[in-house]
């Protein structure tokens, strides 16, 4: 099965919610990056998960929040395009 991946970048998202789990501290190529995951609740009453990944001086921001801290991010939003073996795109 191959898969294609195309990333598309739409500016000025707001993400407001609580955090699931505690933030996470990694290291990688480029540099360290804190990994925020979130819950938004939908006014359908569906919830939403995002993960919002932050890097430079933001991590001292952001590396003590714990699970169920309320938070408002802004930022930009990454997709991820997959196709399958019959090209047929899903997100």
């Amino acid at each position: 099965m191959r898969k294609e991946v195309v990333v598309m970048d739409f500016l000025n998202v707001l993400i407001i919610g609580n955090t699931v789990r505690n933030a996470e501290i990694r290291k990688g190529e480029k540099g360290d990056f804190a990994i925020l995951d979130v819950a938004v609740k939908t006014r359908k009453e569906r919830t939403l998960y995002f993960s919002a990944f932050v890097s430079g001086k933001l991590i001292e921001l952001v590396k003590d929040i714990e699970k169920g801290t309320p938070v408002f991010i802004n930022g930009a939003l990454d997709v991820e395009v997959l196709a399958n073996h019959r090209s047929i795109a899903y997100y």
